[in-house]
Order: C-alpha cells, then sequence, then structure tokens
C-alpha cells in the first residue's frame, strides 16, 4: 500500500546531527524513522516503549560509526531488532576502515555505504531494502 513505512533508527547520540540529515531525505521518500532516545531505558532491561517501536517498525536501521560501536545501546536494539525478525540495515555514516571491526551481529548483513554516497542515494537505497 501506499502506507508510510516506518523504520527504527539505531544511533549514537556523537552522530546526532547526521541522522537528523537522513531522516529529512527519508522522509521526501516517503519512510519515517523513529528515533531511539537513548534515554528511554537504562540497564539491560529493553523496555516495553523501546520493544513495541521495534515490533511496529519494518526494518532496524542501524548507523555505523566509532561512536556507535562503542555503544552498547546500539548492540542491544540491534539484537531485539534480530529476536523480533525484523531486516537490519547497518549504514557506515563515518570511520576509516570500520567496516572491519563490525561486531559478528552485522558483520555478514550487507551494508550500505554512507561514507561516499550522498544522502539522497542512502534513502533511496534504505527504501529500496525496505520496499522489497
Amino acid at each position: 500500500g501506499s502506507a508510510e513505512m516506518s523504520i527504527f533508527v539505531s544511533y549514537a547520540y556523537q552522530d546526532s546531527q547526521k541522522v537528523e540529515e537522513l531522516l529529512s531525505r527519508l522522509k521526501e521518500v516517503q519512510v519515517s524513522g523513529w528515533l531511539d532516545q537513548a534515554d528511554i531505558a537504562y540497564g539491560d532491561e529493553i523496555s516495553s516503549v523501546l520493544r513495541d517501536s521495534l515490533s511496529k517498525a519494518s526494518a532496524v536501521l542501524v548507523l555505523i560509526s566509532p561512536a556507535s560501536l562503542r555503544s552498547r545501546w546500539v548492540e542491544l536494539e540491534v539484537s531485539a531488532g534480530q529476536s523480533l525478525g525484523k531486516v537490519i540495515i547497518p549504514v557506515i555514516i563515518r570511520g576509516e576502515g570500520i567496516e572491519n571491526e563490525l561486531p559478528l551481529s552485522i558483520a555478514d548483513i550487507m551494508y550500505i555505504d554512507a561514507r561516499k554516497k550522498s544522502l539522497d542515494e542512502v534513502a533511496s537505497e534504505i527504501k529500496r531494502v525496505v520496499s522489497t
């Protein structure tokens, strides 16, 4: 249908500016992103809010950067998304050679490399993945 697709965006707060830019591009292609506000829950308990948002989302977008690879939070969201059977879309936004440091949970997933692409291109690739 023409319903807007909603994706869950997992990122490190250091990258939030990049995230905002990407989200506005996604809106243009009818994909709305649900941002993890990182302070929704602390501790190992994935909050019900988070689980709820994850289960509604058609995919989980993981923004990969040196900061997000250090974030336990991002790891938690990826595994929660995987346990809910969601499509995980890793997008590398910064970091030299960072594709060699991906955690095992996402190492074998096709990632989108946003380091050498315009955000418009990245947005349409994401759209393609969630539409199939």
